[in-house]
């Protein structure tokens, strides 16, 4: 008997010993699928998780306007953030945007001064710098575009 290969379909066997399937798209909620592979049943769930699969939503409301984190949203849906760049690069950028989210989202992009930015490149590692300075560089870059800020916080980077 044949096996049947379905994209985005993740199986795996749980502590119980059973086996588990779930349709899961990228960046999308995962979806149970009942039943064996090519049942009736499951082939009807796999057919609409697979035409109307909603993305998560990286904003999802929650972000206050004039924000840093609402600044890297709007960075992230934009075109920019993926021009240009290779696959790797985006994984390492978009990690040093949530970290940088995480830690400083709710403060407001325009009080943001050099002397802040300076402090926190200071406390990472030589070799994180240069990374980190990039991807913040391409971040307030996109700020001036977007009106977030009228200058770059000092043009001193």
């Amino acid at each position: 008997m044949s096996k049947i290969k379905l994209q985005y379909v993740q199986e795996y066997i749980d502590r119980h010993g059973k086996v588990r399937r779930y349709f899961r798209r990228p960046n999308c909620k995962r979806i149970f699928l009942p039943g064996s592979p090519g049942s009736d049943e499951y082939m009807a769930v796999y057919q609409a998780a697979l035409g109307s699969q909603p993305s998560l939503d990286i904003d999802a409301g929650r972000s206050k306007q004039g924000s840093i984190d609402a600044l890297i949203v709007s960075y992230l849906k934009s075109g920019l953030f993926t021009k240009g760049f290779a696959d790797e690069t985006q994984r390492m950028r978009r990690n040093i945007l949530d970290r940088f989210r995480t830690k400083h989202g709710a403060k407001i992009v325009r009080t943001s001064e050099r002397r802040y930015i300076v402090a926190i490149l200071e406390k990472k590692k030589r070799h994180a710098q240069k990374n980190w300075l990039k991807t913040i560089r391409g971040l307030m870059l996109f700020a001036i575009r977007e009106n977030y800020v009228r200058t770059i916080l000092q043009p001193a980077f």
